[in-house]
């Protein structure tokens, strides 16, 4: 409204996309253990370019197995866009979504799931190599489970997370059916700029601290 009069200050509060590979590289957005062969991993573009997927795959460590099965993925992501992989079987509702199937996709919660680049690089991850958790899966915080539900990716995570001591908090937990967020992911990389004015001629009132005074106008 007229004369809004606030604090000459900087904005602190906005989200620092500059640190290494922040808002720059593939991860996992959302991933499902749902019933029968209801099994999702999504993955999510954050960058502001068209991506391929060529040389990238997801590794299933079944039961805490060393060795993985590997599932090679394939196609282009735009910007801020996601690829939905899934089991063949899933229910219709998720093959409508899905860019991509593989007879691997079948893990059960106590399966480590990784994002990879090339011959191992290992860029994002869900539970802990060569660990059998047992049959709960592993624990996300603070009530949830890799194991029988739908985990979403946090608004602010900007990029991958390899220790799964950390990654663990980076979730989300939400019942197994519901479907309805794949093939989307709400995140700080797609967020809108923040907003920035400059001002002309502005007059200044008080001393300590001082005042900006101007108008905004929607």
């Amino acid at each position: 409204g007229p004369n809004t009069v606030i604090p000459a200050r900087t904005n602190n509060n906005s989200q620092n996309k500059t640190a290494a590979n922040a808002c720059k590289e593939f991860f996992i957005s959302e991933y499902i253990d749902g019933p029968n062969k209801n099994k999702v991993v999504e993955i999510f573009n954050p960058s502001d370019s068209v991506k391929s997927l060529i040389g990238y795959s997801i590794k299933i460590f079944q039961n805490g197995a060393p060795t993985p099965l590997n599932i090679p993925l394939a196609g282009n992501v735009n910007p801020k866009e996601t690829h939905v992989v899934a089991h063949p079987q899933a229910d219709a509702n998720i093959l409508a979504k899905a860019n991509q199937t593989d007879v691997k996709m079948n893990f059960d919660g106590n399966d480590a799931v990784v994002l990879n680049q090339g011959q191992s690089n290992y860029i994002d991850k869900i539970g802990e190599i060569g660990v059998n958790p047992g049959s709960n899966g592993w624990t996300v915080p603070p009530s949830g489970s890799t194991k029988a539900n739908d985990l979403r990716r946090k608004f602010p995570i900007d990029k991958g997370e390899t220790d799964w001591n950390q990654g663990k908090n980076q979730w989300n937990s939400f019942p197994p059916d519901s479907m309805q967020n794949v093939k989307q992911h709400q995140n700080v990389c797609a967020a809108t700029n923040d907003l920035s004015f400059t001002f002309a001629n502005p007059t200044q009132s008080g001393t300590n601290p001082k005042y900006f005074e101007f108008d905004i106008e929607s």
